[in-house]
């Protein structure tokens, strides 16, 4: 599938399989080269050689390019999905999980539908 260019700045990587083979080598290097230091998408921006997140999520949406970049992804959001459930100073790791789409909201159900319960009465543990 070839791409139209509508002017602007030439791409990073054109769509061939060297750039494809070449972008997922450096999504496999970020994490070796990151050590015990906990992944970052900004840092995996950085390594791959885009200027901004908005390019790397660009990038996860073209054939080809997909595929290594959402593992990469995947990754960095399950260590931090990791740490928040099993470390102890985890608000950090909330807010980058917020950041790939978590919600810790509360679904209300304003449909009108109400069912009552009584206050006093029936106990469902009480002998009959």
């Amino acid at each position: 599938m070839e791409e139209e260019n509508l002017g602007g700045r030439p791409p990073i990587y054109e769509p061939t399989e060297e750039n494809f083979v070449k972008v997922a080598k450096l999504c496999e290097s970020y994490f070796d080269t990151i050590g015990d230091k906990p992944p970052l998408v900004t840092g995996l921006t950085l390594h791959i050689g885009f200027e901004s997140k908005s390019t790397l999520y660009e990038y996860a949406k073209k054939d080809g390019f997909s595929n290594p970049i959402k593992k990469a992804l995947t990754r960095i959001e399950m260590f931090h999905e990791t740490a928040t459930a099993y470390g102890d100073k985890c608000v950090g790791n909330i807010f980058i999980l917020k950041n790939f789409n978590w919600k810790d909201t509360q679904a209300i159900d304003l449909s009108g539908n109400v069912t009552r319960k009584p206050i006093f009465g029936d106990n469902p543990l009480d002998d009959k």
